[in-house]
């Protein structure tokens, strides 16, 4: 017995470098074989490579091959799939390979728009208003303030501290100075709920990570900051316009602000209750309404400006509390789906990122990723208290 134990105990060790060898070398060749088909797909349209829309749907097809494979290498460390995603989306994309480049990422921004709506939409059907009730209420509340408050102060008291030498700000009039400041603290207290959903969700279905009511914990924190941080977005735009000088903020954004980011909110929910019928009717095949409900709200994006992820999050956070019956249904087929959404939006979200952009200022970009985190700890050490 101990033999045959030592055995499959070293045939299990074995086939695990064998299998990981042989993913980081399919990532190899896959990386070769789409960039060849890419160059082929480019050079047999005349330099164009035929229609952006037939590039687009290469490209989408490349990013998601090489995204999946990433995660599943990271995920061998002990990682967030996510990770590999965003990695692999970056080596593809512009930046690197040009597997997909500027004008099919803007013709695949639909596609984004619709992942990010199913994954909000996601997060959504998670939440119920009783987090605003009872005894949690406050603790919630005085989470929210520490992480959102702790950010906010340190990033904007340092930035208006070295506002002659901040390239945002340098050679500028103090009030102006003080416009950019409260705004990067705005942006520095803001939450992702669905990064922190796509995180819990992928740890959680390996069995690791924070418990449930930890991980119940931080998406409502996640989702009240971030919709804390939408009224503190448009209170700071309101106050801009007086305290900046003249020209420097254009009259009315606030307004158009509020106009957007609140009516992202109303559709969603009437979007949320405008699928409940449809629920009641299909028993089955429920991706399909997924799908139709992520194209709906995609062209609702492209077409108005309004946020994918408020109103995704406004949607499901609807159909929760008014029929929690077919929202159940819905949480379901959404888990069950997870996988390919997260590759799609988060490897373009990958593809989308220019760190060239800070060839000159990352010394500066450091300093307010430091300062975040240090208000971040600060904020949530007084909430512990």
């Amino acid at each position: 017995m101990r033999v045959e134990m030592n055995e499959r105990h070293g045939y299990t060790a074995e086939s695990a470098v064998f299998c990981a060898v042989m993913q980081w070398l399919l990532l190899v060749v896959t990386l070769v074989v789409l960039a060849l088909l890419q160059k082929i797909a480019r050079a047999t349209g005349g330099g164009g490579g035929g229609s952006l829309e037939a590039q687009a749907t290469l490209a989408l097809g490349s990013l998601t091959l090489v995204a999946y494979i990433a995660g599943a290498i990271v995920q061998r460390f002990r990682l967030p799939r996510i990770i590999g995603y965003l990695a692999a989306g970056f080596v593809a994309g512009p930046a690197w390979l040009k597997l997909a480049r500027g004008p099919e990422l803007q013709a695949l921004d639909v596609i984004s728009s619709g992942a990010l709506t199913l994954i909000a939409f996601a997060v959504g059907n998670e939440l119920t208003l009783d987090l605003l009730r009872g005894a949690r209420r406050s603790a919630l509340l005085r989470i929210v303030a520490g992480a959102m408050a702790g950010p906010f102060a340190f990033v904007a008291l340092v930035v208006l501290t070295i506002s002659p030498w901040f390239p945002l700000t340098a050679h500028q009039p103090f009030r102006d100075a003080l416009v950019v400041a409260l705004a990067l603290g705005t942006m520095a207290a803001v939450s992702s709920p669905t990064l922190t959903w796509a995180v819990i969700s992928d740890v959680a279905a390996e069995g690791r990570g924070p418990g449930g009511s930890l991980s119940r914990a931080m998406l409502d924190v996640s989702v009240l900051q971030d919709l804390a941080a939408v009224m503190l977005f448009v209170g700071v735009l309101a106050l801009a316009l007086p305290l900046g000088s003249s020209g420097a903020v254009r009259p009315g954004v606030a307004v158009r602000a509020l106009l957007i980011l609140g009516g992202s909110i109303v559709a969603g929910i009437g979007l949320g209750v405008a699928t409940t019928p449809y629920l009641r009717v299909i028993q089955h095949h429920l991706v399909w309404l997924l799908v139709v409900f992520a194209i709906v709200v995609a062209q609702l994006v492209r077409l108005t400006g309004m946020d994918a992820a408020l109103l995704g999050l406004a949607a499901g956070c609807a159909l929760r509390n008014v029929a929690p019956e077919h929202s159940e249904r819905v949480r379901a087929e959404l888990k069950r789906c997870a996988m390919p959404v997260y590759v799609v939006f988060f490897a373009l979200a990958g593809s989308n990122l220019r760190f060239d952009v800070l060839a000159d200022m990352w010394p500066w970009a450091l300093l307010l990723v430091a300062l975040r985190v240090t208000g971040l700890w600060g904020g949530l050490r007084w909430a512990g208290t």
